[in-house]
């Protein structure tokens, strides 16, 4: 293990060319181990498939390149990444590259760095948000052709790096995780595909729709304008995009011209979101969890206590909200501590103890994109869930049966209101939404998705 100019290397002494390495799981939360993956013939993943994944054939040669380290696993997208990415490393040959404050060696969790080829932290800094760096490069930035999360992870390092890499190694297929590494990525003759956890421009045309007529909104719609022309570039440049919904899926192909789209499912992790375990106590009656330094995040809970928590509280006064997930901005706490009744606990080791004893999970986003990955953890957990039309987009359930949607705050209120009041209707609810992630939505079946998707790629289909 050693630093090789702006990045450090670390690779497995147990991979070979033509085998990915095995290390023994630490991890006592990883309870999906190697031959249960991909040895059982699970329904829809058809047996052949996968005893192909033991033969040098069949194992892909994959450059996995990530804009950020995946740890701390505190954002959806994190998430989403690495569950997918840990069983595919088990079939495959994964090399995972990727920008790293200081070229920290923590691309991944460090009782699992043995299932990788390879792992390249690329050493890079970014100003913290709010600081006067930051609002020094958002000006700079203004009159960029390129949106400011897209210029922000522009690296020439990185680049340098994937180019080095490979010329000195063989590979089947690079993977960009997130439009934003994109612009880091040459043209090295290797198929590309994006990982499209979200649809991007989506995101900024969204947000500035809920935005009145201003300086924000107006630079929230030149940030539109740059995102949805770099995306729709990469669409239709790369070899393949993958989608996390049909939803995203279609747009990619209507609006930007993507010819070769597939679709990966969300997933959850059923037996380690479950009711038992510790929990924070007194619990709350409502929770919300999710990566507070995301403006849907922060804006939703925002509009939730503005508009929604005032006519819980008119009904049933002694209600509470939990509020739980990272960096918090100081105007969401200063509105959450007037709100009287709610909790802001800022980054917390496990959201799961926060969960149990919660009586309803609320989703009330209002732009956005991609899944909600919380969603399915709170199903899993046996929470009846109220969430937003937006909130709840792409993960295929039906209303009323798995989840509450409702978009108007009466409407929002009414439903909080029904599931505390009404026991059998909010165990229903949750029983539905427990059974229907436990059976259909697996990180198994979502790794499988994408393990296809890329030999499609290279079979040119």
């Amino acid at each position: 293990m050693g630093c090789q100019g702006n990045s450090g290397h670390v690779e497995c002494p147990q991979a070979t060319r033509t085998g990915s390495c095995r290390a023994t799981l630490a991890d006592a939360d990883v309870r999906v181990l190697a031959s249960d993956v991909y040895s059982e013939a699970r329904p829809g993943w058809g047996g052949d498939v996968v005893r192909s994944m033991h033969t040098d054939a069949e194992r892909l040669r994959i450059l996995w390149v990530l804009p950020r380290p995946l740890v701390p696993l505190d954002a959806g997208g994190k998430i989403r990444t690495w569950n997918i990415l840990r069983l595919l490393a088990r079939g495959h040959e994964v090399t995972v590259i990727g920008l790293s404050p200081d070229g920290a060696l923590d691309l991944v969790p460090r009782e699992e760095r043995g299932l990788f080829r390879r792992l390249v932290p690329v050493a890079w800094s970014e100003p913290r948000k709010g600081s006067v760096r930051f609002w020094l490069a958002v000006l700079a930035n203004l009159g960029s052709r390129h949106a400011f999360v897209l210029s922000k992870y522009a690296s020439s390092s990185l680049r340098h790096e994937i180019e080095q890499l490979v010329r000195a190694e063989s590979y089947d297929v690079l993977v960009a995780d997130f439009l934003q590494v994109t612009r880091s990525i040459p043209k090295t003759g290797l198929p590309r595909v994006v990982f499209q956890h979200n649809v991007e421009s989506m995101i900024r045309w969204r947000h500035a729709q809920s935005r009145a007529w201003g300086a924000t909104r107006l630079y929230l719609l030149w940030e539109w304008v740059r995102m949805a022309r770099w995306e729709r570039r990469i669409c239709r440049e790369y070899e393949g995009v993958l989608a996390v919904s049909p939803e995203d899926a279609e747009y990619f192909r209507k609006e930007w011209g993507a010819r070769r789209v597939w679709t990966v499912s969300t997933g959850v992790d059923a037996e380690r979101f479950s009711m038992e375990g510790p929990r924070v106590e007194p619990a709350d009656d409502l929770v919300f969890t999710g990566s507070m330094d995301w403006e849907a995040n922060a804006d939703g809970i925002g509009w939730f206590l503005d508009r929604v928590w005032p006519l819980i509280l008119e009904v049933r006064p002694d209600t509470t909200l939990g509020v739980v997930g990272r960096n918090p901005p100081h105007w969401l706490v200063r509105v959450c501590q007037q709100a009287g009744g709610v909790t802001v606990t800022g980054r917390v080791p496990d959201v799961r103890v926060h969960m149990r004893g919660a009586r309803v999970f609320i989703v009330p986003i209002r732009f956005g994109g991609g899944t909600r990955i919380k969603i399915y953890e709170a199903m899993a957990m046996g929470l009846p869930v109220v969430s937003t039309s937006i909130g709840a987009e792409g993960l295929g359930l039906e209303a009323g049966r798995h989840v509450l949607l409702a978009d108007r705050p009466e409407v929002f209120a009414g439903s909080v209101v029904e599931l505390l009041e009404d026991r059998n209707r909010a165990e229903f609810l949750a029983g539905q939404a427990r059974k229907e992630v436990v059976e259909k939505r697996t990180w198994q079946h979502a790794a499988r998705e994408l393990e296809s998707a890329l030999q499609s790629v290279l079979r040119g289909g």
